[in-house]
């Protein structure tokens, strides 16, 4: 695209190779650990200064069926934290303090996954997922 022929008031917005905002079918995939990384020596971008947890779904059906999609929550465990959250959406319920958990049981299982951006962010990632009745 030339930039002087470039529309401000009327256009297309990119997706890139992600998923776009919505709302879909998936299917549990892993969770795993995402370790510290040096950014690239070179530029100075890529690296990550805390390690994570990263949660993963495939998408089941329509046109990004095979696609996966995820999200990282830093590795706190307590009740309060995100980390406690995914893993309340991938059980279907609350787990009280102290109890132990496993999430083989969880993979291959369907849900109802939400992809958006959260606050302050500007890639998308899920950011809810229901589990569906019969799993």
């Amino acid at each position: 695209m030339n930039n002087s022929d470039f529309d401000l008031m009327k256009g297309t917005i990119s997706t890139g190779d992600g998923v776009p905002a919505g709302v879909y079918n998936g299917r549990f995939s892993k969770a795993q650990h995402v370790p510290v990384q040096a950014p690239d020596p070179m530029t100075g971008k890529g690296g990550r200064e805390y390690a994570a947890a990263r949660f993963t779904w495939e998408i089941t059906d329509g046109t990004y069926a095979g696609k996966m999609v995820f999200t990282d929550t830093p590795l706190a465990t307590g009740p309060k934290s995100r980390f406690y959250a995914i893993l309340s959406w991938l059980l279907g319920k609350n787990l009280p303090g102290g109890d132990a958990y496993d999430l083989s049981g969880c993979v291959g299982k369907k849900y109802l996954i939400t992809m958006g951006s959260k606050a302050g962010k500007t890639w998308v990632e899920v950011t809810n997922a229901m589990l569906l009745p019969g799993q």
